[in-house]
C-alpha cells in the first residue's frame, strides 16, 4: 500500500498538498503505519484502528487490540510473538505521526477496545490531534462521525501561492507579524510602514505567520520559505487588503482554529518538521550560562556624554562619574538580582569581574555590519567609533560589493555641521572570521559572557558580488547562521539581535526590539534620547495610543516562539524611557511572560532608580517562571 501510495503522489494529476488518509479497524490500524511512514500524508483520519495495544493483555484487566495477537498464539509461541509484538503495534507508528490526525473510539467496542485506541492516540506527538468518544458506539462506527471528519479531512492545508490575497470583508482583524505581532482591523487607517513588507528583514515582518480573525475562527498561513517572500498592502473600498508576493511556487500552510493559540501550536509543530527551531533548553545545554537567564532585565548603563560622542554634540562639564561598582551595588541593594548588565563603551576585566562576582552577566555592544573606512578620517575621530575602526586597515577587503562594484552603505556618523557620512557595510560571509579576529580575544581579555549583535539579524542578508568573497542571499543567511551560532555555542556568550528573525530563530538567544515594532510608531531618531527619559509632549502620540495599545497588541511570537528566545523592547523605547507609560510597560511583559529593560545614563540612573525598582519588581516574576515554557 505504501508503493501503491508513492505511485500515486508521483502522478502530475495529483494534489500533493492535500494528501490525505482515511481507514477504519484494519485499515485505521494500517493508518498508523502509512501515515508514520509515508511523508506524502498531509492529514489523517484513524477510526477504531485495529492493531494497537498489542501487549495489552498482560495487564490484569485489560483487553488488547484486534486481532489479539499474543492471545491467539499456541502457548509455546507467545514468547517470541511477545518480543516482536512492539514493533508491530500501531502505538510505535504512532509515535512518529506529526502531520494533522484524527482518531475516533468507540467506548462500547468489544473488537478495537477504547482502551487500545487511546493508546496510541496518547503517544503521538502531533500538535494538531484531537480524539472523539463514540459513547455507546461499538465497533460500527456512527455515522456523525464520518460526516465530521470528511468535512475536516476535506480541507485544504495548503494553498497556492500564485495570487494568493486576503480579501477583506467589514468586521476582519488581520494578524500579521509586525514585531511581536499585531492585530489590525481592516477598516482602521492605522498607517503601515511600506506598501510592500518583507520577511527576509525582522524588522519589516518576523516569522512567515499571518491571517485573519474572522467569525469566530482564526484563519493562519504560514509561509514556508520566506527569503524572498513578502506581503503587499492596499485597500480595497477603504478596507485593508493582504496580497503574497514573492516565488510562485512556494507553499502556503493553512492553520484553521478557534484560538490563536491552537494555529499557532500547529504552525510551531510545521516549522519543527522544516528544521531550524531549537528551545532555550537545548540553547542551554550548549551554553550554560542561560541556566540562571530566566527573568533577566537587560541593563544599559551609559556614561553621561556618550551620545555626545556618538553624535558630535558639544561635551558636557561636571557631569556624574560612571561608577560601575557603586551603581551595581545600588542595584543589588534595591532588589534587582537578575540583570543582564550592558555597556556600550564596554568594561575593564576587574569591573567585569566584580558585576559577575555579584551574579550579573556582562555584555557588551557589537555591530559588525559597520566598517569605518579611509573616507571617514576626516569627518570623525576613529576613537569615537573604535568597534566599527577595527576595520579600518582591512576594510576594503571585508566590505559587501554591490553589483556596480560600489561598497555597500551601512549607518552614517555626524560631521561637525551635521551633514551625514555613511560607513561601509560588511559582507555576512566575512562575519564568523570577524568573530574569531576580534571578539574572541576581547572576550578572553574582559570575560564577557554576552553581546548583543546589532543590525544584521533585523536588516536580513544580502547578496555581495565581491571577487574575493561573493555570496548569495542564501548563503549570506547560512553564513550568519555560522556565525551567531558561533557567539552562541563556541564563545558561550548570551547572545542577543537587533529585533530578530524567524530565519535564525535557533541562532540567537534574546532581542531588543521585537517588543517595540514596528518602528514607525517610535519616536523620530529615538536612538538619540536612549539614554533619557522623557515626559508630556515629547512622547509620541502613536507611541502612547497604538503600539501600547492592547487593542492592537498580540502575542504571536511569544505563542510560537516563547521557549526558543527571550525578547526586550528597543534600548530608544525602554520601560522607563517613558515613565508615563511604564505601567503598561510592565503589564505587557507580565502578560508575554518577558523581562524588562532599562537604558539611561548615571543622571537618569540617580533620579529614577527606586522607579527601576518598583518595575523590575512588577514585570520580572512571570518571566523568571515561564522563560523555558
Amino acid at each position: 500500500i505504501n508503493r501503491a501510495m508513492n505511485w500515486l503522489a508521483a502522478r502530475p494529476e495529483c494534489d500533493k498538498r492535500n494528501f490525505t488518509y482515511s481507514g477504519t479497524s484494519q485499515g485505521g490500524g494500517f493508518g498508523l503505519y502509512l501515515t508514520a511512514l509515508n511523508k506524502h500524508i498531509t492529514r489523517s483520519c484513524i477510526f477504531v484502528p485495529a492493531l494497537t495495544d498489542l501487549l495489552g493483555s498482560k495487564v490484569e484487566g485489560r483487553q488488547s487490540g484486534w486481532p489479539q495477537l499474543i492471545e491467539a498464539q499456541k502457548p509455546e509461541n507467545r514468547t517470541e510473538a511477545e518480543k516482536w509484538a512492539p514493533y508491530f503495534c500501531g502505538v510505535n507508528f504512532a509515535r512518529r505521526i506529526h502531520c494533522p490526525v484524527r482518531f475516533v473510539a468507540g467506548f462500547s467496542d468489544g473488537v478495537c477496545s477504547p482502551n487500545a485506541v487511546f493508546s496510541a492516540y496518547n503517544v503521538c506527538p502531533s500538535k494538531d490531534k484531537k480524539i472523539f468518544d463514540g459513547i455507546g458506539m461499538g465497533h460500527l462506527v456512527f455515522d456523525e462521525f464520518y460526516v465530521r471528519l470528511s468535512e475536516w479531512e476535506s480541507k485544504s492545508d495548503v494553498v497556492s501561492a500564485n495570487g494568493f490575497v486576503l480579501e477583506p470583508r467589514p468586521g476582519d482583524i488581520l494578524i500579521l507579524p509586525f514585531g511581536e505581532g499585531m492585530a489590525y482591523p481592516v477598516e482602521t487607517d492605522i498607517p503601515l510602514s511600506a506598501s510592500q513588507l518583507h520577511f527576509r528583514s525582522g524588522m519589516e515582518l518576523s516569522m512567515g505567520f499571518f491571517g485573519r480573525f474572522r467569525g469566530g475562527e482564526w484563519e493562519m498561513f504560514g509561509v514556508a520559505d520566506t527569503l524572498f517572500a513578502g506581503l503587499a498592502f492596499s485597500r480595497t473600498n477603504g478596507l485593508l487588503r493582504v496580497a503574497y508576493e514573492g516565488p510562485k511556487d512556494n507553499e502556503l500552510r493553512v492553520f484553521r482554529a478557534k484560538t490563536l493559540g491552537e494555529a499557532a501550536a500547529a504552525y510551531r509543530s510545521w516549522r519543527e518538521e522544516r528544521g531550524g527551531v531549537r528551545t532555550m533548553t537545548d540553547k542551554a545545554k550548549a551554553n550554560p550560562n542561560l541556566q540562571d537567564f530566566a527573568g533577566t532585565a537587560d541593563f544599559w548603563l551609559w556614561d553621561d556624554n556618550t551620545q555626545a560622542r556618538l553624535y558630535n554634540w558639544p561635551i558636557k562639564a561636571d557631569v556624574p562619574p560612571r561608577d560601575t561598582r557603586r551603581i551595581a551595588d545600588e542595584m543589588k541593594s534595591l532588589g534587582l538580582d537578575r540583570v543582564l548588565w550592558n555597556s556600550f563603551e564596554g568594561e575593564t576585566p576587574e569591573d567585569c569581574a566584580y558585576l559577575k562576582s555579584i551574579g550579573y552577566h556582562v555584555g557588551t555592544y557589537e555591530c559588525l555590519r559597520d566598517v569605518f573606512h579611509k573616507g571617514l578620517l576626516g569627518v570623525a575621530d576613529p576613537k569615537d567609533y573604535f568597534r566599527a575602526a577595527r576595520f579600518l586597515p582591512i576594510a576594503d577587503d571585508i566590505v559587501r560589493v554591490n553589483a556596480d562594484g560600489s561598497f555597500a552603505e551601512a549607518w552614517a556618523i555626524p560631521d561637525k555641521a551635521g551633514k551625514m557620512h555613511p560607513m561601509h557595510a560588511l559582507c555576512d560571509a566575512m562575519g564568523l572570521e570577524m568573530c574569531k579576529r576580534f571578539i574572541a580575544p576581547e572576550v578572553k581579555r574582559i570575560g564577557y559572557d554576552s553581546r548583543l549583535m546589532d543590525v544584521q539579524a533585523c536588516g536580513g542578508p544580502a547578496v555581495c558580488h565581491s571577487k574575493k568573497h561573493p555570496c548569495t542571499d542564501r548563503e549570506a543567511l547560512e553564513a550568519l547562521r555560522r556565525e551567531h551560532r558561533y557567539m552562541c555555542d563556541d564563545l558561550r556568550q548570551i547572545t542577543g539581535v537587533e529585533v530578530g528573525s524567524e530565519q535564525l530563530v535557533d541562532s540567537f538567544h534574546y532581542s531588543e526590539g521585537l517588543t517595540s515594532c514596528p518602528h514607525i510608531f517610535r519616536k523620530d531618531l529615538c536612538w538619540r534620547y536612549k539614554d533619557k527619559a522623557l515626559y508630556g509632549a515629547d512622547i509620541p502620540a502613536a507611541t502612547r495610543d497604538i503600539l501600547h495599545n492592547p487593542r492592537y497588541r498580540i502575542p504571536l511570537w511569544e505563542l510560537v516562539y516563547h521557549d526558543c528566545t527571550v525578547s526586550y523592547y528597543y534600548w530608544a523605547d525602554t520601560t522607563l524611557m517613558y515613565p508615563e507609560l511604564t505601567k503598561t510597560k510592565d503589564l505587557f511583559c507580565a502578560l508575554y511572560g518577558l523581562p524588562p529593560i532599562y537604558s539611561m545614563n548615571v543622571s537618569t540612573w540617580n533620579e529614577l532608580k527606586r522607579d527601576v525598582a518598583a518595575s523590575y519588581a512588577r514585570a520580572t516574576p512571570v518571566a523568571r517562571r515561564t522563560m523555558f515554557s
